[in-house]
């Protein structure tokens, strides 16, 4: 085999690498870019604000996913504050409700 026909050989061969390697690469880029426009959607959907729109910038999705997170975290935040509340207003109903029984017990037994 001539030198040429080694060198067209090898050429040919490191043409179809690339050429393969290039179309596995743009279906890994198309499959991204599917996964991330479906994951966009789905948050979209999540959105109060968004979830009767059909289309909305990206932009958008992230901004008003942002205010939804701030909001919930408020939220979270108040309903916490409540629950401690309540948890100590119900020891001290209980506290009041065993000094009752107490005095009751005493009573009873005074009588």
């Amino acid at each position: 085999m001539s030198h040429n026909s080694l060198l067209s050989s090898q050429n040919s061969s490191d043409s179809e690498d690339f050429e393969g390697k290039r179309s596995a690469h743009n279906v890994m880029e198309r499959q991204r870019r599917n996964d991330l426009k479906n994951s966009l959607h789905i948050l979209r959907d999540s959105l109060p604000s968004l979830e009767t729109q059909e289309r909305a910038p990206k932009v958008v999705i992230l901004a008003h996913a942002t205010q939804y997170m701030h909001e919930l975290h408020n939220a979270d935040l108040k309903l916490s504050a409540e629950l401690r509340h309540v948890k100590s207003k119900n020891v001290q109903l209980k506290e009041r409700l065993e000094q009752l029984q107490a005095q009751v017990s005493y009573m009873s037994v005074t009588m």
